[in-house]
């Protein structure tokens, strides 16, 4: 439940992207456009936060009208938009990285490195996506636009493990007990925020980080808090978002944990969730 208090000091609006606010093509729909749009008049300000490393972002997110600042893998690097200047980074350090190394460098898993506003991945996973339960073509395009393919991304990694803003594993839909424990055991390292972006994933960042943290440095350039911001999520990842911040909406798709966490249950991503949510609590 909100309340008119809630309501009346809301001047940001951050929203998560994939299953958020982009639909089931990863696109903006017409209506959820027409509402941003219509928020950039009325003097909200909108912040996309987003587990997606800095280049990964579609040019339509990067130059929507009235957008100055992204947070961006999971809060690891806060950018100012439309130069792409990074303000503010919280990375994993080198220790923490080796903490990590021996979950993923037995090489059955597909892993990704985030390191300076770009993800890496092994040319032997790029070209067996399927083979590693990444099977929808929508998916599978994601990954080819926006992954770079190298021999060895471990290796990559190691060349400078102070500068890696996330570590990815990815897990087929059968292996989903194989994640959970894995996770569970993740979680118990020193160091590490263990969360997950997506269906089938586990997302590995500093214990420093979290968008809710990156949000929090976006409100104080604005000279307002995070009881200012209403945010929109729909994977672990954007839970201490939603717990934070002046009001917290999961989407209808979301986590069961992360509708737990909000103040309001949107609409699915499907049905244009962020849109309807705007319109009937903020007269958008």
């Amino acid at each position: 439940m909100t309340t008119k208090e809630q309501i009346e000091k809301i001047r940001i609006i951050a929203t998560d992207l994939d299953g958020t606010l982009l639909n089931a093509d990863g696109m903006l729909s017409e209506r959820t456009a027409a509402a941003l749009k219509r928020a950039q008049s009325r003097g909200f300000h909108f912040v996309a936060s987003t587990g997606r490393a800095f280049h990964t972002i579609p040019d339509f997110i990067k130059k929507t009208e009235g957008m100055e600042y992204m947070v961006t893998s999971n809060g690891a690097r806060v950018v100012r938009m439309p130069s792409g200047e990074t303000l503010s980074e919280s990375l994993l350090s080198a220790e923490d990285v080796a903490r990590v190394m021996p979950w993923i460098s037995d090489g059955t898993h597909l892993i990704e490195i985030f390191t300076e506003g770009r993800v890496y991945m092994d040319q032997r996973c790029m070209d067996d996506l399927a083979g590693f339960g990444i099977t929808s073509a929508w998916s599978q395009h994601y990954r080819r636009t926006t992954r770079i393919p190298v021999p060895d991304c471990l290796e990559l990694a190691m060349t400078a493990p102070d500068r890696i803003e996330n570590i990815n594993i990815m897990f087929s839909p059968a292996d989903e007990d194989k994640r959970l424990a894995m996770a569970a055991e993740l979680q118990r390292l020193p160091g590490l925020n263990v969360v997950s972006s997506a269906a089938h994933n586990i997302a590995i960042g500093s214990r420093r980080t979290s968008k809710a943290g990156g949000l929090l440095q976006v409100a104080r350039y604005y000279g307002l808090g995070l009881e200012n911001v209403i945010a929109f999520g729909d994977s672990t990842n954007d839970r201490h978002m939603i717990e934070s911040c002046g009001i917290g909406v999961a989407m209808g798709n979301a986590a069961d944990e992360v509708k737990e966490a909000a103040d309001l249950i949107a609409p699915p991503n499907t049905e244009d969730g962020v849109a309807r949510v705007l319109g009937e609590l903020l007269g958008i």
